[in-house]
């Protein structure tokens, strides 16, 4: 187990001059055969905010509507933002040794670096996605007279932890993903509906209530990783709340267990990719 965590700092130190360089290249391949570039990520996202906005206000109701206490496309937008990146790491993320076996089945490749390299493209790809986010939520300030209150430390603690469950997350699930073609079925057919069970549209310390939803119950779905990153990420934009430290130990322990384990299977697997998607 400690060889293979010595191993993956290892690899991630002996690269880390050429980590971002192949970052920046991954995060311009999807799009460096179209006309517009990268601008295709700033239109894609225009159209899904539009697209929830309008189904936003079809179920919430219209200016009077709020969430938790803020303006309900502030609470959409915010949410929003931190699910695609954890959504990246979910569906494009887990598949990063896939995408690069041409690079280490015909020559001797660092493949612990793989899912760090994947998850910093993931981001910077995003990057206009928070410039969007920016001017969406100063109109709705605007329009809905609401004064968010920012924690910046907040705000920097979510982003940083967003970028850590991505590596982290990657590191564990791709192993999988790229040996078994059973687990790739079982997983695309989980993700597809996994943006249901997230607070996007609803809001757990409401919805849940009045659903009857115990209080128990609810505690531990907020603590859930995927909930807690998103939670911090709205509440320190509108609210000016930093999660709190049992929230914090929670997360930060099953994300520890995350990448122990992951960086296990990576070390053991590193070897023998090749026979699986050669």
């Amino acid at each position: 187990m400690f060889e293979a965590i010595k191993c993956f700092v290892k690899e991630h130190v002996d690269n880390r001059q050429y980590i971002w360089k192949l970052a920046v290249s991954s995060a311009k391949e999807e799009t460096r055969k179209t006309t517009l570039g990268m601008w295709w990520n700033i239109i894609r996202d225009i159209v899904f905010f539009v697209t929830y906005g309008m189904f936003m206000i079809v179920i919430r109701g219209g200016r009077n509507n709020l969430i938790d206490g803020m303006p309900g496309l502030f609470y959409l937008f915010t949410g929003l933002v931190a699910w695609y990146l954890i959504n990246d790491s979910l569906t494009q993320g887990v598949r990063c040794i896939i995408k690069n076996k041409g690079i280490f089945t015909k020559i001797k490749f660092p493949i612990l670096v793989i899912p760090t390299i994947e998850t910093i493209a993931l981001f910077i790809k995003r990057i206009s996605t928070f410039i969007l986010l920016f001017f969406l939520l100063a109109f709705i300030c605007i329009f809905f007279k609401f004064t968010p209150k920012v924690n910046i430390f907040g705000l920097l603690y979510s982003l940083v932890s967003l970028f850590i469950f991505g590596v982290v997350y990657n590191v564990l699930m791709s192993g999988f993903f790229t040996i078994s073609k059973d687990f790739r079925e079982l997983y695309k057919a989980i993700m597809r509906v996994q943006f249901y069970f997230v607070p996007i549209f609803w809001s757990a310390s409401h919805d849940l209530v009045n659903l009857g939803v115990p209080h128990r119950v609810i505690t531990i779905i907020n603590n859930l990783p995927f909930i807690h990153l998103i939670n911090s990420f709205r509440y320190s934009l509108s609210l000016g709340s930093f999660p709190r430290l049992y929230s914090i130990g929670i997360f930060w322990f099953i994300v520890l267990i995350m990448f122990v384990v992951g960086a296990f299977i990576q070390f053991k697997l590193r070897r023998i990719y090749a026979d699986f998607i050669g």
